[in-house]
């Protein structure tokens, strides 16, 4: 029986979108060494800056980024599938609205919810947080 995987291109340049097909959803080959899917993010210093105090003058901001697509909205926030410009490398960008963070509560929600992406960033099952920035309205 022919395997419902789609061949693995060894292209490294070109990122591919999931087709429509497939219902939006990326096929890893299992043969694939655990090695290879690692990509260049090591190279990057993940940069925390924002609510919680903490300031980094030299980071990553909006400006390093290509603005691919919305793959996703929620109640307070969307999720933008975006290219680091430096490195091709794409990422998954959740843009949170600053004046739909009224009180305490979405405040707290914020933190806790960057707090858990922080913690698994560590874990190669569950996605993790490479880095966060503010701009003046987001």
């Amino acid at each position: 029986m022919p395997s419902q995987e789609p061949a693995v291109d060894d292209k490294d340049d070109d990122v591919d979108l999931p087709s429509e097909e497939t219902g939006g959803i990326t096929y890893i080959s299992s043969t694939r060494k655990r090695d290879s899917l690692k990509d260049d993010s090591e190279a990057l210093k993940p940069v925390i800056d924002g609510m919680d105090g903490i300031k980094i003058s030299q980071g990553l901001g909006l400006q390093d980024f290509d603005l691919i697509r919305v793959i996703g909205r929620g109640s307070y926030a969307k999720v933008l599938l975006v290219r680091l410009k430096k490195s091709d490398q794409v990422y998954a960008m959740k843009v949170v609205k600053k004046e739909l963070v009224h009180d305490d509560e979405d405040i707290d929600w914020v933190q806790t919810e960057k707090h858990v992406f922080e913690q698994a960033s560590s874990n190669p099952f569950l996605v993790g947080l490479h880095s966060c920035f503010q701009t003046t309205s987001r």
